[in-house]
């Protein structure tokens, strides 16, 4: 993510914000529920999808 900014990408800032916060909710979800093995790559497989939905989210042009 550090190098968004150092290639002058625009618009990644709704994209890190949003998922950090997935990452905290999915990360403490995994470790407080010990979800095990097939349920922490499910958790991976739907944070990576909800990433990927992220990535087409444009701000609004001024």
């Amino acid at each position: 993510m550090v190098s968004m900014p150092v290639l002058r990408e625009r618009g990644h800032r709704l994209l890190v914000m949003l998922g950090a916060i997935a990452w905290f909710f999915v990360g403490g979800h995994v470790v407080e529920n010990d979800v095990g093995a097939a349920g922490t790559m499910v958790f991976l497989a739907l944070f990576t999808a909800f990433g990927t939905l992220l990535t087409g989210v444009e701000p609004p042009s001024r």
